[in-house]
């Protein structure tokens, strides 16, 4: 029985927020300097997970796996390479841009927003997108898939894929190659990643799952902590983060550079995924203390200059303010109970009767008497 007072409103005009994180590889990098002055022709590698979650009961999905374990992913390797690109003397060959998107199971709006807000001369100087979905998974262990529109032939997606595939290998993981062209016939994305092939930039998707797990009816009410396995979680780190260490700097493939002082914060991790298991991240249940967390650990690397766009997101999905409702519930005897009440009740009401009929018959002997 419903008792609340107050009926959910519609949200109008619902707004989402990118969190961007540019790491320069420039020596004369000056984190003052505006976008335009520091970017330039540049080649960039973008790196991408969106952190919002989506379910049926918006309260409880918080996505711990999909994509909680991207975002964690994602910040982990923000604050690696930021160490690394400070350490080493040279340039690197690329950029690298950690992107923060919204709208993951509202067909990957962030990402639709971000190559509406970024100028043409930026994007075309991105060799290659990556972006990071489920790669924590409890349940696949052994398999990492590379899903792709198409088999790399650009330079930039040529060398990583073969720096994936090597440092799979290295570490214990098998990268399976998926590659599926964009399905033309619908407007419907299955992974991130063809929001960037549209624009014909390179870019594939990291996960654990084979099948994209994106639709709104799939959503993450059931992803919960126990879905990520942190040790797992931990080598596709080490993997995606010693691949793009060797492609922006160029270094045999044979030296491992994220050991000893540069090591993965195992702390860092574990209390990133405790974060991300414990509140829910859908539109309507999203507050700044979540955002604003992650966007302190970009800000907290004195190399990545941080920006943060909030737009109103073109869908159809409605939202509504009240996420919680009050319920009330009676506890009542049970079926057994009623039947043995009817049968007493009748009873009773049979004996009445037999004892009225009799004292009428009593009677009227007495009266003929």
């Amino acid at each position: 029985r419903h008792v609340s007072d107050d009926e959910a409103r519609e949200i109008k005009g619902q707004l989402s927020e990118n969190i961007q994180g540019v790491l320069s590889g420039e020596k004369s990098f000056d984190s003052n300097k505006k976008d335009t002055e520091s970017e330039g022709p540049r080649p960039k590698i973008l790196v991408v997970a969106h952190y919002d979650t989506a379910g049926a009961i918006p309260a409880l999905a918080v996505g711990a796996d999909s994509n909680g374990s991207g975002v964690v992913a994602l910040l982990e390797l923000s604050r690696l390479l930021s160490r690394l690109f400070a350490l080493v003397s040279s340039s690197s060959s690329h950029d690298v841009i950690f992107l923060l998107s919204s709208g993951g199971y509202l067909n990957f709006h962030g990402s639709n927003q971000w190559l509406k807000d970024t100028p043409s001369a930026l994007i075309d100087s991105v060799d290659f997108v990556i972006c990071l979905d489920g790669i924590g998974s409890s349940q696949q262990q052994d398999k990492l898939y590379f899903h792709s529109t198409k088999q790399p032939k650009d330079s930039g997606a040529i060398k990583f894929y073969e720096l994936i595939q090597h440092f799979g290998k290295v570490f214990g993981a098998e990268i399976v190659s998926s590659f599926q062209k964009v399905n033309g016939s619908s407007e419907q994305l299955r992974w991130e990643h063809e929001a960037y092939a549209k624009r014909k930039v390179p870019a594939a998707t990291l996960s654990s799952y084979e099948v994209s797990r994106k639709h709104f009816s799939q959503g993450n009410t059931f992803d919960r902590r126990s879905s990520v396995d942190t040790k797992v979680l931990s080598r596709n780190i080490r993997i995606v983060a010693e691949t793009l260490a060797h492609l922006v700097f160029s270094l045999p493939s044979d030296i491992l550079v994220f050991e000893s002082s540069l090591e993965l914060n195992s702390q860092f991790i574990d209390s990133w995924v405790q974060t991300v298991s414990r509140y829910p991240r859908s539109p309507s249940h999203l507050t700044p203390n979540i955002t604003d967390a992650m966007a302190n650990v970009f800000q907290s690397q004195p190399n990545i200059r941080v920006s943060r766009t909030t737009y109103e997101p073109e869908s159809n999905f409605v939202f509504y303010d009240k996420t919680f409702v009050k319920m009330g519930a009676h506890r009542v005897k049970g079926f057994l109970f009623d039947l043995i009440l009817t049968c007493f009740i009748s009873l009773y009401l049979g004996l009445v009767h037999f004892g009225l009929k009799k004292f009428r018959v009593i009677l009227e002997n007495k009266k003929f008497a």
